[in-house]
């Protein structure tokens, strides 16, 4: 590890190691686990007069019944190299109560290095909307506590939440509160905590800036990878990731999609409810796998243009027959005519020339659109099309 210059500090190199084994049964699962390091290893940023922990062991074993609750054991051993040894052993138990409840007991004592004893009793109780009660007794090496909390989660994608606390711990009286809310530009938070000796108010805001494909995002506090996404033209439409939208694309159309996970595909989707029924696309979901904490650029293209049902008559009266084929000059793009001569044509400007292709035939007709209104069809017709008869 590097020294401050002047320090009379060594550099040494130095190892860690870790064993586990595991069995998951339908009722029953056990884990234990070793851990080790050498006198002179360090995690990346610690202090170098912090010693490692020599050795470390801890099992626990679990078992459930079907309707006796579930049992559970557990055991820890810690050995540093300054001599000191502590040894723990705990039990819990827990049981589903009524329909919503459950009521959780655990036990734990200090068996070396240390004495100290511990037992609680907690009543938990799940509500509607996210909200969850509970109540703890509990004894720590002759201290009690005593209090009630309930508390709304935030949702994974955006929402508000909060907390409350009221009681006894470790034999003073307690009150404390939050309220969370995370939303598109980040978490703000702000947490009171009264005691009998003080009284504590914290407020906090995380968030983040990109700067990516020419643009400047206002963002969550990135700690993973992410998306620029452009809907070409359209503004205010949700996307997101599957089925949770996290963010809505700008006035040019592009947004910022966060939470891509490295390496791995990841379904960019846009809303297809929030684009006007005339917008045309080709697939409302891409693929994205960006590497580690960088980004990757997400394009939906979408047809420009209305829509309209157009009306078509030929030279001699009738209504273009069914089958026939539509396009507008200079687009590939096809539409074919169902009953009654009626086409329905995306992609239309304010005026246009379109093109009729039916036996081998062709004729031609002008197509002019009304005023356009909010996710409105407008109907447009009888147009002659002239230069072809049935």
């Amino acid at each position: 590890w590097p020294c401050a210059r002047g320090s009379s500090c060594r550099r040494s190199n130095g190892g860690q190691w870790l064993l586990g084994l595991e069995r998951q049964g339908l009722r029953s699962s056990m884990q234990i686990q070793a851990q080790g390091a050498s006198v002179d290893f360090r995690q990346l940023g610690q202090d170098v007069t912090v010693t490692p922990t020599k050795l470390q062991l801890a099992g626990n074993w679990t078992y459930s019944t079907e309707k006796a609750g579930t049992f559970g054991m557990g055991f820890a051993r810690i050995n540093q190299y300054a001599g000191v040894t502590v040894t723990t052993l705990s039990a819990n138990y827990s049981i589903r109560i009524g329909e919503r409840a459950n009521l959780i007991v655990n036990a734990s004592r200090a068996m070396a290095g240390v004495s100290a004893n511990s037992v609680g009793v907690t009543v938990l109780i799940p509500l509607e909307k996210n909200i969850i009660t509970s109540a703890t007794a509990a004894t720590r090496s002759g201290q009690r506590d005593l209090y009630a909390t309930a508390s709304q989660s935030l949702g994974q994608d955006a929402g508000a939440g909060w907390r409350l606390l009221a009681g006894q711990q470790q034999d003073q009286e307690r009150a404390e509160g939050g309220v969370y809310y995370l939303g598109r530009y980040g978490r703000v938070s702000s947490e009171i905590s009264n005691s009998s000796d003080q009284t504590t108010l914290r407020l906090g805001a995380s968030g983040g800036l990109v700067v990516a494909d020419g643009h400047l995002f206002a963002t969550r506090r990135v700690s993973d990878s992410f998306a620029v996404a452009e809907v070409a033209g359209y503004g205010d439409v949700g996307i997101g990731l599957g089925s949770n939208m996290l963010t809505r694309t700008d006035a040019s159309g592009v947004a910022l999609v966060p939470q891509l996970m490295a390496y791995q595909n990841n379904s960019v989707r846009v809303d297809p409810t929030e684009l006007p029924v005339s917008a045309e696309i080709d697939s409302i979901e891409q693929i994205a796998v960006p590497a580690w904490r960088s980004a990757v650029k997400v394009i939906f293209p979408v047809r420009s243009g209305r829509g309209a049902l157009l009306k078509i008559v030929l030279d001699d009266g009738e209504v273009a027959p069914a089958g026939a084929i539509v396009q507008i000059e200079g687009d590939k793009q096809e539409f074919y005519v169902a009953r009654r001569g009626e086409a329905f044509v995306t992609g239309l400007q304010p005026a246009n020339r379109l093109l009729l292709n039916w036996q081998g035939r062709q004729c031609r007709f002008a197509v002019t659109l009304p005023p356009a209104t909010p996710d409105d069809v407008p109907r447009v017709g009888p147009l002659l099309c002239t230069g072809l008869a049935r």
